[in-house]
């Protein structure tokens, strides 16, 4: 595991250590318009069980990482409108990849669309395939930031 990841974890747990979560999988809802930057950093409870958190920069630029239990990871990628393209790694996914993408071998593609709800619906795959409605994402974002 890398630096980063450890700084990650640490980071999550400052975040997050103490919050209580619903564990209720958000409905997806249907995008609308396009979100704004600032309107998308922030921190989400995810369809997958975690907890969340993203900033996006002025340029469009995404980094994120989160928490589903005992397993770590991290998210980046770019959006455009309210579209996300992007990766994800972890620590514990079910799948290794035959290459490394920023170190790791347990990594795949994601797209999220970010709505006005607030929150995002979106899809992910494995490693270099391409997201699949099968393999779906969601957050809800939480109030604050």
């Amino acid at each position: 595991m890398t630096s980063r990841m450890f700084a990650v974890i640490a980071v999550v747990g400052l975040m997050f250590g103490g919050l209580a979560i619903d564990s209720k999988t958000p409905e997806p809802i249907a995008p609308v318009g396009a979100a704004s930057n600032s309107a998308i950093s922030g921190a989400y409870v995810d369809s997958l069980g975690g907890k969340l958190y993203v900033e996006v920069d002025e340029a469009g630029r995404l980094e994120g990482f989160y928490e589903h239990g005992a397993t770590f990871g991290e998210v980046y990628g770019r959006v455009e409108g309210n579209t996300l393209t992007g990766f994800w790694m972890e620590n514990g996914s079910p799948m290794t990849c035959a290459n490394e993408r920023h170190g790791t071998a347990t990594w795949g593609r994601l797209k999220w669309a970010f709505n006005d709800e607030p929150g995002f619906v979106g899809v992910f795959n494995y490693c270099g395939a391409e997201p699949i409605v099968t393999k779906a994402w969601s957050g809800t974002r939480l109030a604050g930031r």
